[in-house]
């Protein structure tokens, strides 16, 4: 999809703006925030404001995962992680339309960087999973690493889709193959 002008800057309809919360998409419990085109200045959504409800209702769906997620062998993880890269891939052009569309990132910009790099490093992320050492003996011991719990994430408001500021990416790969997570911005 090449977009130009005024195509650029429109969201796609097919977006969503729910929450996604333990398998199904949901309103959220509080009001909606309008999302404004910086260009046009036209409303072109209204998303959830994301009350303290809905951070406890994606917490508790995440503990519930949990276990269902630690009991997968790494391997099955890193594949579940090689998914999410590939639909982000599928998307690539969508996701690029409408975050120039909500925050006047540049078409080109947002495809080839902010719609892209996701995909790029969770696709990263599982090489590391598959071929990671996950026991090693030292010594006489036998070090496991393993899943060890719920991982929050609150990050910029302009890193809505990408997740990639320098401290997202910090966070995020090492925590994705072995904890369920739960990420949102703030606005």
């Amino acid at each position: 999809m090449d977009l130009k002008g005024d195509e650029a800057m429109a969201a796609p309809v097919t977006t969503r703006t729910e929450h996604w919360i333990a398998g199904e998409f949901r309103p959220g419990s509080g009001g909606r925030i309008e999302v404004v085109n910086p260009a046009t200045e036209e409303a072109i959504a209204a998303v959830p404001e994301g009350t303290a409800a809905d951070v406890d209702a994606a917490v508790a769906a995440a503990r519930r995962a949990f276990p269902g997620w630690a009991g997968l062998d790494p391997a099955q993880r890193a594949q579940a992680v090689r998914r999410i890269s590939t639909g982000l891939k599928e998307r690539r052009d969508e996701l690029a339309a409408t975050i120039t569309a909500e925050m006047g990132s540049p078409i080109t910009f947002a495809t080839k960087v902010q719609a892209s790099l996701p995909a790029a490093t969770s696709a990263g992320v599982a090489d590391i999973a598959e071929s990671f050492a996950w026991s090693e003996e030292i010594g006489n011991s036998l070090v496991l690493r393993e899943p060890v719990g719920v991982v929050g994430a609150i990050t910029p408001g302009t890193t809505r889709c990408t997740r990639s500021s320098p401290r997202s990416r910090r966070h995020w790969p090492p925590a994705a193959p072995w904890c369920s997570s739960r990420a949102r911005s703030p606005h």
